[in-house]
């Protein structure tokens, strides 16, 4: 039951997100944590997404730091989504993304 509850936040997130609805995807986020739900790297990487693709750059970084905290390791898809919205603003890479902190914490 909980296992077919995650995929479908999951999968409202991704579809608010790749629609540039994130205020509802966060929405869902919430209450997936709410519901006392695990939250993967994968549900992480789908909203920081979205955040990327309408620009909401600090809402992404924050999100990203969460993530780490919570000892889930930032995998290709997050750095690849972190380096695209920054690329639409020309901006680089934080070097906190680059440190061994962030790296090497938790698993995937």
């Amino acid at each position: 039951m909980r296992r077919g509850l995650i995929i479908t936040y999951s999968l409202l997130v991704n579809g608010y997100s790749n629609t540039g609805e994130v205020d509802r995807a966060e929405k869902v986020f919430r209450k997936v944590r709410e519901r006392g739900l695990a939250v993967d790297v994968y549900l992480y990487t789908t909203l920081i997404n979205g955040y990327c693709r309408t620009g909401k750059m600090k809402q992404a970084f924050m999100l990203f730091d969460e993530c780490v905290e919570k000892v889930l390791k930032p995998n290709e898809r997050t750095y690849g989504a972190l380096i695209n919205g920054l690329a639409k603003l020309r901006q680089c890479l934080p070097r906190r993304c680059w440190s061994k902190k962030y790296r090497g914490k938790g698993s995937s």
